[in-house]
């Protein structure tokens, strides 16, 4: 998320379509300095086109670096997710000033 050369705004900063069944077993987040970021992945399932209305997202992981860390990783998950899905990133705090970030999800073929 980013490039470095400006400060992070808050919103939806991108999608991803999975193509097949994956069981998300971890994730990692980590800024481009130390300071509060929050970055929440959501879901929803596998759209039927022609999509005649936005669809609705569940949150699946929040995930959070406290003022002082530059990363968080978070291991132990068992959030199943099938083929088609659609993941959502969404930048929803940045109270340090991070110009960049990178959130890595962990997914193993079910």
């Amino acid at each position: 998320i980013g490039d470095g050369s400006g400060t992070l705004t808050t919103g939806i900063k991108g999608h991803v379509v999975l193509d097949a069944d994956y069981t998300l077993t971890a994730h990692t987040l980590v800024g481009s300095l130390s300071g509060a970021l929050t970055v929440t992945v959501s879901r929803t399932s596998a759209p039927t086109y022609p999509l005649l209305s936005a669809p609705t997202y569940s949150n699946i992981i929040t995930s959070s670096l406290a003022t002082n860390e530059y990363a968080d990783k978070t291991d132990s998950l068992s959030i199943s997710i099938s083929t088609g899905d659609v993941l959502e990133f969404n930048l929803t705090a940045n109270g340090g000033s991070h110009t960049y970030a990178t959130i890595a999800l962990t997914l193993v073929p079910a």
